[in-house]
This record gives C-alpha cells, structure tokens and sequence, in this order.
C-alpha cells in the first residue's frame, strides 16, 4: 500500500489534470466491492498497475481493455530491464499490456515521468489535429 500511496502522490504532482483513484479510499460494503471497483475503473482514461503481488488487478486490467483504456503495468525487479517474475501470470504477460520493472522508487518515479508527459503530449497533439481538420 505505501507504494500505491507513493504513485498517488507523483500523479497529484504532475498536474496536467492527472487524478489518481485508488479504490481503497472509497467506503465500499464489502459485498459492493466488483462493482464499485469498475465503477471508479470506467472512469478514468488511463491506468497504473503495481502487478508484481496478485491483489485482483486482473479483473479490472481486462476491464480496462476492454473500455479501449491505455494502461500500464509495474513490478518490482532485483536489477533494471529484469523480465517479469515467474510469481506473474502469463495471462498478464502475455496481454499485451506495457509492463515495466523497477528496483526502487526513484527508478519507478523516473519511468512514470517519461511516460505520463508523453501521453498528455500525444493528447494534445491529437485534439490540435482534430481541431484542425
């Protein structure tokens, strides 16, 4: 959790209108949790997934996918650029989703500020086209 914590507060300092949603801080009875869980989910445009525990991140990265939402995974690695553990499922694996690993939080805070303001670059570029046209 103090990692999530960790992502929450990188995103609340980005700016550029990135909202982090971690389920955990909404009041749910516990027999509402699927279905809040995708309710905050379908919500949001992009997602970040610390994959390397399975903690019933595959129910909502599928959602994801199937709403057409960009989303990313992380797992924790002993070295920089080491392959996903064998604890991860190949189902996730082989998704087709960006998984990255990382060996500490400046390594993770590092690969989250190259690819987070490339994504609102890419968003803005987009909407000049399509105003354009």
């Amino acid at each position: 959790m103090p990692l999530l914590r960790e992502i929450a507060r990188f995103f609340e300092t980005l700016g550029q209108g990135w909202e982090p949603a971690l389920a955990i801080d909404y009041d749910v009875p516990e027999d509402k949790i699927y279905d809040c869980d995708m309710e905050i989910l379908s919500k949001c445009g992009c997602a970040v997934f610390e994959v390397t525990l399975d903690a019933g991140h595959l129910m909502e990265i599928e959602r994801g996918r199937r709403l057409g939402m960009k989303i990313y995974g992380f797992y924790q690695a002993r070295k920089p650029g080491a392959p996903p553990p064998d604890k991860i499922t190949k189902m996730l694996t082989t998704s087709g989703i960006p998984l990255f690993p990382y060996a500490s939080w400046p390594e993770l805070q590092n690969r989250l500020s190259r690819i987070f303001p490339a994504i609102e670059t890419a968003k803005l570029s987009e909407l000049a086209r399509r105003k354009s046209t």
